[in-house]
């Protein structure tokens, strides 16, 4: 050891982390990390592989909407000034500049579902681009040739990304891609039926023969509308 710092190396204290991991829900508006089974059983697995490791998660909400500006940076603050417990930080709903309060934190920190190009962390995310690409071309290989997409009226980025796979699906295809078979609904349960609902109702062009929906509360939504209204789900 001393003839390696003799030429030069330095010894590096390795910080020793408690055997805990701090799983943070980022919530900006509510419309996406809401009380649904997807991430009450996203915070089971992750809290099941944790004890595998012998570590134990604790979880905070950061609710941005109610905590406010300031109050939600202090919140953030007290939370990266730890440099004992890595964080894993689920993103879905947080925008780029929403990462700089997270830029001095003192533990290393994990983002889950959000793949922005300029977030200075390692991002562990689907590829919600393929996921859309795939499932379109899977009804084009049942022989659809008129798909709509329903997405939602909040952006988010999975779903600009699906939407645009969906995208590159039906252009590599040359099939027309028309305004009014983009549908844009709520993403909340009791109001996307409602909203497939007008859609139907004020329809004058004649209805694709299949959608593809961002996610399972879309589809689900607009399937009660659609069944309400005299449509049969597969055979129309």
């Amino acid at each position: 050891l001393a003839y390696a710092e003799k030429i030069g190396y330095q010894k590096i204290h390795q910080q020793r982390f408690k055997k805990a991991i701090h799983l943070i829900l980022f919530r900006k508006h509510k419309l996406i990390l809401c009380d649904t089974p997807v991430f009450s059983a996203l915070v089971t697995a992750l809290d099941n592989c944790c004890k595998a490791q012998g570590y134990a998660l604790s979880l905070s909400y950061i609710d941005a909407l109610t905590l406010g500006e300031k109050a939600t940076q202090k919140t953030i603050s007290q939370i990266i000034s730890d440099p004992t417990t890595p964080i894993l930080l689920l993103a879905t709903e947080m925008s780029e500049q929403d990462f700089h309060l997270f830029e001095n934190a003192k533990a290393p920190i994990m983002v889950i579902g959000n793949l922005l190009p300029k977030v200075p962390f390692n991002i562990i995310d689907t590829d919600n681009f393929e996921a859309g690409r795939i499932a379109v071309q899977h009804l084009i290989d049942k022989g659809h040739t008129h798909i709509g997409i329903i997405s939602s009226s909040v952006p988010f980025d999975s779903a600009k990304k699906r939407k645009q796979g969906a995208l590159y699906a039906l252009q590599e295809h040359d099939f027309p891609i028309k305004a009014e078979d983009i549908l844009y609904l709520s993403p909340f349960a009791e109001e996307t039926s409602d909203n497939m609902t007008q859609v139907i109702q004020n329809r004058k062009e004649q209805f694709p023969t299949a959608f593809f929906a961002i996610n399972d509360y879309l589809a689900l939504g607009a399937m009660h509308a659609l069944i309400q209204h005299g449509f049969s789900i597969p055979k129309d």
